[in-house]
């Protein structure tokens, strides 16, 4: 599990105990025909217990769902919820400290905190996909029934005699206890079970979540002749990390973790990732994640720079198209409909200050496909060397991202694959230490209709695959994010374009590309010295 899961679980018992020990100070200090007593003695203490223990409870759950994910995510406002279920548990406490007279008023506002607590947890927890609509939908009418209950028993209360009405404002407390374990049983079968998986496939990004999953899907110990490696699917394609360091297993644990939140970030086609509600919006100016602020940033500064041979907002016109047979085989889009979803297609129409993202067309859609890949490898890159890595090997689907050299002090060999062949066939090997190979061909997904050759890499400017003289362009440099965004877009430019391209922006000074052509002869450019 999660320490996500773990903080907001324990959070949640902590609430169950303020509950129970709440109900208990009740008990004990509410005589039918009498004041409440107030808190003084013994019954101060279990008071201030029940206080702690709320408090506690709140912490730990807003602790949770700031590590599972930001605020914002949620469906409902989570941020005016979080605060609203604090101000109510305070206020709480506080009338209830000074002994106040009405206890039906006080449980009015216990079952007021807890409730929008609760559902801010709930709608947090969605937020981030970590829990499917099904049981998100039966957690809030749990919640709900609940709240309905409780209303209705202190409707009753004033219609009864004093004891009757004792034992009536009991029964909400209750309810919430109850409640709120039934919450926590579907959050920690959620967290263990890796809730909903919606691409069906055997290694998800949810069955991966889970602390027990990542280190029993690892091998190794970190020793330099027993690196700590795993394996697993993310990003619509197998990815690979090899770790070297005495603390390679938690590191590991904790770039797969990152691997999981930025697919639930920036994927353009999981229904529960920040990108994809962003692209389903209702309104043209949104606020998003600093990580998907920053992964927006780079599209449009590569988008501008090729003036539109890179375009993040191609998402209308690549959805026409399938490149997903195993077979390779497929079928050419209408060109009416490409020429209508092309008009969408301008990253002109995207703008981003800071954190506010906002549209000009409220049918502009954004893909990071090209890009953010290269993003996230410069990311785990950038928290392992953090965390203390001096040597590894990140490998998320032809994006190869080095730390250091090998333990023994040697550069890492990476293979550049032979297009149209097995894979794993090497065309060619490159030797690097802390840098990117990032490649990108025309090989990896496309289908063939009589003769020719239809590949995934589409001209922003066409709405069709590039026609390009290059099977595959492969860039090698210290900016992992350049090198994904260049890769692609020197397979729409082609050869003469893209050294073209690298010279009028000064790239060729930091970027080293060798280019694959239709016949799988290679080049380099600048050009290898003797």
């Amino acid at each position: 599990m999660s320490q996500a899961f773990e903080r907001i679980l324990t959070g949640q018992i902590c609430l169950i105990i303020c509950c129970v020990l709440y109900l208990i100070w009740w008990s004990v200090s509410y005589r039918p025909g009498e004041e409440v007593s107030r808190a003084t003695g013994p019954r101060g203490i279990l008071l201030f217990c029940t206080a702690a223990a709320g408090i506690a409870g709140i912490v730990f759950c807003v602790y949770g769902m700031n590590s599972v994910s930001t605020v914002r995510e949620a469906p409902l406002s989570g941020g005016i919820i979080c605060l609203a279920g604090i101000a109510a548990y305070i206020v709480l406490l506080l009338i209830t400290k000074i002994g106040f007279h009405r206890p039906v008023t006080t449980e009015l506002l216990l079952i007021t905190g807890w409730a929008v607590l609760e559902l801010c947890l709930i709608n947090a927890v969605y937020g981030a996909g970590a829990l499917n609509k099904s049981i998100y939908v039966v957690t809030t009418a749990v919640i709900a029934a609940a709240v309905v209950i409780s209303l209705i028993l202190y409707v009753l209360y004033y219609r009864m005699e004093a004891w009757k009405a004792f034992h009536a404002a009991m029964v909400p407390l209750i309810t919430e206890a109850v409640s709120m374990a039934l919450v926590s049983c579907i959050l920690f079968v959620s967290a263990e079970g890796a809730a909903g998986g919606s691409s069906g496939e055997s290694a998800s990004v949810e069955s991966q979540g889970t602390s027990e999953e990542i280190y029993a899907a690892m091998t190794g110990t970190g020793a330099d002749d027993d690196p700590v490696e795993w394996t697993g699917m993310y990003f619509d394609t197998s990815i690979s990390i090899r770790l070297y360091g005495d603390d390679a297993r938690e590191w590991m644990e904790g770039a797969v973790e990152y691997c999981a939140k930025m697919e639930n970030t920036l994927s353009a086609q999981k229904e529960t990732s920040e990108l994809y509600k962003v692209n389903h919006r209702t309104e043209q100016t949104v606020t998003v994640s600093d990580e998907l602020a920053e992964c927006i940033s780079e599209g449009l500064k590569y988008s501008e720079m090729s003036d539109g041979a890179f375009d993040i907002t191609i998402l209308p016109v690549k959805d026409l198209w399938d490149f997903e047979s195993e077979d390779h085989t497929g079928e050419v889009p209408d060109d009416n409909a490409i020429q209508e979803e092309l008009k969408k297609v301008d990253y002109t129409k995207v703008h981003l200050d800071g954190n506010t993202l906002t549209f000009d067309s409220a049918d502009t859609m954004i893909d990071l496909g090209g890009i953010a890949k290269g993003y996230i490898s410069a990311k785990l890159k950038e928290y392992l060397v953090d965390q203390g890595c001096m040597s590894g090997l990140i490998n998320l689907g032809g994006n190869v991202s080095v730390i250091g050299s090998k333990p023994d002090g040697s550069d890492w060999t990476v293979g550049i694959q032979t297009p149209f062949d097995d894979r794993g066939t090497v065309l060619t090997t490159v030797s690097v230490s802390d840098t990117s190979v990032i490649s990108s061909g025309i090989y990896e997904r496309y289908f063939e209709v009589d003769g020719t050759i239809y590949h995934h890499i589409l001209d922003p400017r066409t709405g069709y695959p590039a026609e390009t003289d290059l099977n595959q362009v492969t860039v090698i440099g210290d900016d992992d994010v350049a090198g994904d965004a260049l890769a692609t877009i020197g397979i729409v430019l082609g050869k003469d374009g893209m050294e073209q391209f690298l010279e009028e922006n000064g790239l060729d000074q930091t970027e080293q590309v060798i280019f694959t052509d239709r016949d799988n002869e290679v080049s380099y450019f600048p050009e290898e010295s003797d």
